[in-house]
């Protein structure tokens, strides 16, 4: 291990199938997961100039077919608090990669836009940014991220993959030309990232937050990064077949491997605990 002189972290800057899921438009219909919920069309969620479909209620929602986002479109904006999406097993999808986001907030929206949010069960493809809860910075009194989950989804974009403030990301899988899964606050664990293509990239950025059984592999290792962190806690997590490893600023990390050729750098205070380094 060996320190570094300056470090620049990339996070400072089974399926269920779908059956007699169409009822009438306007009509909530059953999804047997959630309870009662209504479908993600046309008549009950329509999309504006930026968005193809946009949910302005709290309450449950599901898809009953894939989603198409075009180029510089939001596939599901969401402007809403309490709001749950039930993918189904379905892909929001965007055209060779130049779709906008799979979903994200509405311009401008506020903190609270994302609390007691939840998305399950289904992909996000072919977009330039998969899923997007980020917050601007918070005003005296606004609520923090703190309940949203994402979990049980597949990504495959071209920039990110997914970026939360706080919340939670679970047996999420992301495939990215760019960055996977960036936390600000909040957890990440069971998930996966794959690094494609050759430019830059790292598998999970995270400031003040944490990793559990999380794995990061590269198709090139050519600038490639595992794991930075900053002031958070790593454990039971690799990083193979990328250049750096685990580049951490403060915190921890616990029963670890990695294969890179720059398996550490750190610094500040940073505790080791039964890791696998070479």
């Amino acid at each position: 291990m060996r320190p570094i002189i300056a470090a620049s972290l990339f996070v400072v800057p089974g399926l269920a199938s779908a059956q007699n899921l169409q009822p009438p438009a306007g009509v909530p219909g059953e999804t047997g997961r959630f309870g009662v919920a209504t479908e993600i069309n046309a008549d009950n969620t329509p999309g504006d100039a930026n968005s193809s479909f946009k949910i302005r209620a709290s309450g449950s929602y599901y898809l009953s077919r894939d989603v198409l986002v075009q180029p510089g479109f939001v596939g599901i904006e969401i402007a809403a608090d309490s709001v749950t999406i039930d993918m189904n097993g379905y892909t929001i999808r965007g055209f060779f990669g130049v779709g906008g986001f799979g979903i994200a907030p509405q311009d401008g929206a506020s903190a609270q836009t994302f609390t007691g949010f939840r998305l399950h069960n289904g992909h996000i493809r072919e977009v330039q940014d998969g899923f997007s809860a980020r917050r601007p910075i918070p005003q005296q009194g606004e609520t923090v991220l703190e309940e949203a989950l994402v979990e049980d989804m597949t990504f495959d974009v071209t920039r990110q993959g997914v970026q939360l403030d706080g919340g939670v990301v679970r047996r999420c899988a992301v495939r990215t030309l760019g960055d996977g899964v960036i936390m600000i606050g909040g957890i990440v664990r069971d998930s996966s990232v794959t690094l494609a293509g050759t430019g830059r990239g790292g598998g999970f950025g995270l400031s003040e937050a944490s990793a559990v059984n999380c794995i990061v592999r590269a198709d090139d290792p050519t600038d490639k990064s595992g794991f930075s962190g900053l002031r958070s806690s790593i454990t039971e997590c690799t990083a193979v077949a990328v250049a750096d490893g685990f580049v951490l600023i403060d915190g921890m990390a616990a029963r670890c491997y990695t294969s890179a050729p720059n398996a550490v750098q750190f610094l500040g205070q940073v505790s080791f605990f039964d890791c696998n380094f070479p």
